[in-house]
Order: structure tokens, then C-alpha cells, then sequence
């Protein structure tokens, strides 16, 4: 098959994930219109306009969807390697968590999370994604990022791909849309790119467009999986290992007594645009596809399914309050409008006067006497009232905004009709369960999936000697060696700190950060010292250690030097164990 042809079935694929996820791709679009303010039809919008009626936006559709995506943030969730066996050496977690926590702490992962959680509240769907780039530009180690996909909607995933972190999907696109010049600067002899291929047949569409305009043309970059083969062999102690580019002679020198083909899987890469691929194809580092999804809501509906996040049914009450309101503003606009009643001939000769009586501050407003009217003179129509009916659908369009995002008001900060705090908390729990299936998604899937591809690139891209800056428990930055090979008397070379030794399951944490754990434990020390004063000759020195601020190091060292040797040792130097 020529590459020519490769590229059009990608096309016609991407072509027809994208068909397959139109409306939901189309309403996020439009959700997210109206998370920015745009809520009026635009013919209702211009006709309002040109009879010079009021069209009020106020919106309240963010504080619902900051609601909840601050409620993820405040969680502060990151990602923990726990080892599936009994056998995994301790310092290897420990080093494995660092390196995690070093990726999370230089991609500034947590506003990737925030964006990618929140578009996923707001649209029904996020992305961020895992890449590799080279530590410096006088080395070739390279560093693993997690980077932010700002546009939610410029992935494609594989429409037969069910599962919530799509780890059963087959491709995947993530496209971007770049001015024409910055294509040309970055791929150099290349040329611009049109729309779709003459010869490929597709219809182009809002949502297809491989060139916008005259300006802009759209670059994807597309993943996909390629089976292939592996083998495995079964040891006598149990042990399984890769014996794919094994001889079979070599086996019963292994110890192999069982051995079975199981299926894998090579993950590929390369940039395409609408006129063809960009670069050849890549094989990724990894097992997985490095894109990871945030998914809001889903739904089975007639065999389809329906995505949606906290906006979508808060909609029509948001349209409805804001009409609502702009027919109050039209209302209390015409009371001081109200018309004159009088014959015509009070009026006859000073009509362009009166013309001006609603708009201008005149300072008197003359009129002809009328010979068969003698005693009447102008007066002003009573202005329009407003009912109450229009003050209480007002009333009722706020309240289903409430209802429709399972959001009220005490959640919101307001005061509310519950006098104990057990009621207050309550209708607080009420609208976190609400509200839980985005913090379960984004938890259980989206954190999940992302270290589950952390544990397999890891040992993958880290796998030279090497020093890395990890980060330790206490939050304090420190240096660490891994694959380090030095020479045994008994074994030979041995691999100090091999990444590759042990396997990890993932667990998410939920809590502070460690900047905020440690100012957590001053103060529950500085109760401490402060309910009883004597307290400050035994956890003095920790006081001091966890205080953020300048020279505490120095204060925590003069306060051991005070203590009790039998807590911290002659001298303030902390007693070592017994020898082994």
C-alpha cells in the first residue's frame, strides 16, 4: 500500500469518528458558547436590537462549573505507584513516586488537570497528553511532560472505543489549527496544504475542515495501535518473562518449562495534514496511546452515546432568566415613556416639541388650547405596571438553574433557611453527590490512565545511568541515581536502582501538597507547644523545620542542640540505629 494511500484512509477514518461523535462534538460547541455569555439566538438577538429592546446577559453558568472544578482542585489529586508484589524493593517506590511527583512538579500538572477537569464539567469532555522531550540541548536524555490540550474538542478518538479513559481505543487524532506561515517555518518544503484531497471523495464540513480560510490549515498528529506478537515463558519459580527474541534452544537453559504467544501491541505516531503525512511514521516509547481523556457525563440512548457536562440542561433556564430580565428592564424602561393623551388640535403646529417629550428634558412643554375641550389639557397615559407573574418566573428560572445543574444556593456561599450545621451539611453533601460523577471520572479514569502510562514510559525513557532530581517526602528537591551498573565480587555487574525490577499499580492520593502538609504540621505543632508549653523540648525542633520561612533550618538546629540527648542524640545529632 503507497503512502498516498494510507493517508486517505486515515482521512476518510478521521472523517468518520468525527461523523460519529457530531451531535455530541456540536452541543459542547454550543455549551461552551454559552459558558462565555453568547446565549441569545442570533435572529431574536439582531430583531430585539433593531427595535431597540434590551438584550441582558447575565450570566451564571460559570459559578456552577467553577463550583465543582474547585472542588477537584482543592482535592489536590496526584498520582501514587503502589507495588503489586511483596518482592518490589521499598527504595525503588520511593524513587518511582519521586520521579512522579518531579514529572507533575515541572509540567505544572495540576493546572493540566484543572483545565482538562473543567472542560469536561463545562462541555462534557477534556484531554491533556503524556510527551517526551530532551532534558537540555547538549544531551539526549529525555524528560517525560505532561502537557495541556487546550482545545477540548480538537481530539478524534476511534468512535467504537467504549470505555471511559478510551484505553480500548484503536487511533486517536489530536489536531491543531496553525496560521499558514508558522506551517511553512515549521515544515520547511512542504507546501500549504488545501482542503481535503481532490481524489478522496470526503465532504468537508464545520467541524472537518483541514484549511480555514485563506489563513489557517489544521495539522494532526495521529496515534495507532499495530498488533504484533510476543512470547512469553513460564519459570519454575513462577517468574514470567519476554522470550520473543529468544532462540528456543536457549529455553531449557533459562529454565523455561511453559511458553505461549499473547497478543501486543506497538504504538505509532506521525503529523499528517489534509494533503498528506508530514514526517514518517514513529514508534512510541510506550505500550499506551499518551492521550488521556476527561469525560463528564455519558449516556446509552438508542444505541448511541450522549455526552454532557454540568451545562447542557441549565441551558434553557439560563436563556429564560435572561429574557425574563430583559422583559422587567423593557417594562421598567417604558414607565417613564408612557404616552400623552390629548385631540389633535392641542398638538397641531408643536408636534416636533412633543416629539421630544420622552427623550429630551424639556423645561416646558407647550399646547393649543382646544375650543371644544375647553378645560382639558395633555395628560400622560398611566405607565405599564409589571405583574406579578413576570417577578416570579424570574424567581422559578433561577431556581431551575439550580435544579438542572444539582447545584443550590448554600453551595454557592449563600444563606440558606437551615439553622443547624448538621442541615447545612446536609444540603452541602446533597449537591457534592450531585455533582460526584465528574470528581469520580476524573479520579478513577482519568488520574488512573495517566499513571498506568507514567509506570510503562518511565522505565522506558529513564533507562540510562543517570541522576534525576526527585522530590521527597517532606517536599525538599534531592538527587537521585538510577540503573546505576557496578561491579560484585559475586554477581558481576549488578543494576542499582533498575526501574525495570519492579511492577507498580496505581493509586490516587488525595490531599495537600507538600508545601501545605508541612504548614499543616507547624500549626498542629504550634497548637501543641501552645496547650502545653513543655511540648517545645520534645517537637521543638520539627516546629522549626516545618516553618516556611527564612532561617528556620538554622532555628530548628540551635533548638536540637537544647533537647533532651535521648530524643536527638549528643550534640543535637540524632543517635544512629544499631549496626545490622
Amino acid at each position: 500500500m503507497k503512502i498516498e494511500s494510507k493517508h486517505k484512509d486515515a482521512i476518510e477514518r478521521y472523517e468518520a469518528y468525527a461523523l460519529a461523535d457530531r451531535e455530541n462534538r456540536l452541543d459542547a460547541q454550543d455549551d461552551l458558547r454559552h459558558l462565555g455569555g453568547d446565549m441569545w439566538d442570533d435572529a431574536v438577538r439582531k430583531l430585539r436590537e433593531r427595535e431597540g429592546r434590551p438584550v441582558i446577559t447575565i450570566n451564571k453558568l460559570p459559578q456552577f462549573v467553577n463550583q465543582v472544578a474547585g472542588e477537584i482542585r482543592q482535592a489536590q489529586p496526584s498520582i501514587e505507584p503502589v507495588p503489586v508484589d511483596s518482592e518490589t524493593d521499598p527504595v525503588l517506590t520511593e524513587i518511582m513516586g519521586s520521579i512522579i511527583q518531579n514529572i507533575e512538579s515541572e509540567s505544572n500538572a495540576s493546572t493540566v488537570y484543572s483545565w482538562g477537569a473543567q472542560c469536561a464539567i463545562a462541555g462534557g469532555i477534556g484531554h491533556w497528553q503524556i510527551v517526551t522531550e530532551y532534558a537540555d540541548d547538549s544531551t539526549f536524555d529525555q524528560d517525560i511532560r505532561i502537557k495541556r490540550i487546550r482545545d477540548p474538542l480538537s481530539v478524534v478518538w476511534d468512535s467504537a472505543a467504549s470505555e471511559l479513559d478510551r484505553s480500548d481505543a484503536w487511533e486517536c487524532f489530536v489536531t491543531e489549527v496553525i496560521p499558514k506561515e508558522q506551517f511553512k517555518r515549521r515544515f520547511k518544503g512542504r507546501e500549504t496544504p488545501g482542503n481535503f484531497p481532490v481524489d478522496s471523495g470526503l465532504s468537508a464540513n464545520g467541524l472537518l475542515n483541514w484549511s480555514t480560510g485563506t489563513d489557517d490549515v489544521r495539522v494532526a498528529s495521529h496515534w495507532w495501535k499495530e498488533e504484533t506478537k510476543k512470547k512469553i515463558g513460564l519459570l519454575e519459580g513462577g517468574k514470567v518473562i519476554d522470550i520473543t527474541d529468544v532462540p528456543p534452544a536457549m529455553w531449557v537453559m533459562m529454565g523455561v518449562i511453559k511458553a505461549r504467544e499473547v497478543p501486543a501491541y506497538d504504538i505509532m505516531h506521525c503529523l499528517l495534514s489534509g494533503d498528506g503525512y508530514l514526517e514518517e511514521p514513529q514508534k512510541w516509547a510506550g505500550k499506551y496511546i499518551p492521550v488521556v481523556p476527561v469525560i463528564g457525563n455519558e449516556m446509552a440512548i438508542d444505541g448511541k452515546i450522549m455526552r454532557h457536562g454540568i451545562i447542557r440542561f441549565a441551558k434553557d433556564p439560563a436563556r429564560l432568566y435572561n429574557y425574563s430580565r430583559s422583559a422587567q428592564a423593557e417594562l421598567i424602561g417604558t414607565q417613564p415613556k408612557a404616552p400623552y393623551i390629548g385631540t389633535t388640535a392641542m398638538f397641531e403646529g408643536l408636534e416636533d416639541v412633543w416629539a421630544k417629550a420622552n427623550t429630551a428634558n424639556l423645561p416646558y412643554l407647550p399646547y393649543n388650547p382646544d375650543p371644544n375641550a375647553p378645560t382639558a389639557k395633555p395628560q400622560r397615559e398611566a405607565p405599564p405596571q409589571g405583574s406579578a407573574a413576570m417577578y416570579q418566573e424570574v424567581q422559578i428560572a433561577e431556581n431551575d438553574l439550580y435544579g438542572t445543574t444539582g447545584i443550590y444556593p448554600t453551595s454557592l456561599g449563600q444563606k440558606s433557611n437551615e439553622a443547624s450545621g448538621r442541615a447545612i451539611m446536609a444540603r452541602e453533601r446533597q449537591s457534592d453527590t450531585g455533582t460526584f460523577v465528574y470528581t469520580d471520572n476524573f479520579k478513577n479514569a482519568s488520574m488512573v490512565r495517566t499513571g498506568k502510562i507514567l509506570l510503562d514510559l518511565i522505565p522506558r525513557v529513564y533507562d540510562t545511568e543517570r541522576h534525576i532530581r526527585v522530590l521527597g517526602q517532606d517536599g525538599m528537591e534531592k538527587m537521585a541515581s538510577i540503573n546505576m551498573i557496578r561491579r560484585d565480587p559475586f554477581y558481576g555487574d549488578v543494576i542499582v536502582n533498575d526501574l525495570t525490577a519492579a511492577k507498580f499499580d496505581v493509586r490516587i492520593k488525595v490531599g495537600a501538597a507538600f508545601a501545605s502538609a508541612r504548614e499543616k504540621m507547624a500549626e498542629m505543632l504550634n497548637n501543641l507547644i501552645t496547650a502545653n508549653p513543655a511540648m517545645m523540648q520534645v517537637v521543638g525542633d520539627l516546629y522549626f523545620e516545618n516553618l516556611d520561612v527564612p532561617g528556620a533550618t538554622k532555628l530548628a538546629a540551635r533548638v536540637k542542640k537544647t533537647m533532651p540527648a535521648a530524643l536527638v542524640g549528643e550534640g543535637g545529632m540524632e543517635t544512629p540505629p544499631n549496626p545490622q
